[in-house]
């Protein structure tokens, strides 16, 4: 059924203006509980201010205290904070277009003058 979804796009497998046709399937595990704050950090400074990636991670960067066990949280992304769906979903951008690679990703986005 997928497969008829996409062949009756119509004009779908044109390419005569340079378009083209994208499947990919993969499979991400857990990747809330692996993000790299660091990383994730220096992302998030790309596209908001310092302070506000600044916020954002250290949110993530806390101690958990519950009766007698604490627990430090300094890798992954808590769920529930308000701004957590954002940065899953920004995260998971940047995931997406480092495993289609640099050339991909940049057909994909179009020129600058003409982006998709």
């Amino acid at each position: 059924k997928w497969c008829q979804g996409i062949n009756n796009l119509t004009d779908v497998w044109d390419t005569s203006d340079g378009q083209c046709v994208v499947v990919l399937e993969s499979k991400f595990e857990n990747v809330s509980q692996k993000v790299d704050l660091t990383l994730l950090n220096r992302l998030l400074r790309l596209i908001v201010d310092h302070n506000i990636a600044d916020y954002m991670t250290a949110k993530n960067n806390v101690v958990i205290n519950y009766k007698d066990m604490n627990h430090t949280n300094s890798y992954g992304l808590i769920k529930g904070l308000q701004f957590g769906s954002f940065v899953f979903q920004y995260y998971s951008l940047v995931l997406d277009l480092l495993q289609l690679g640099l050339t991909r990703a940049s057909e994909l986005a179009g020129p600058p003058q003409l982006p998709n």
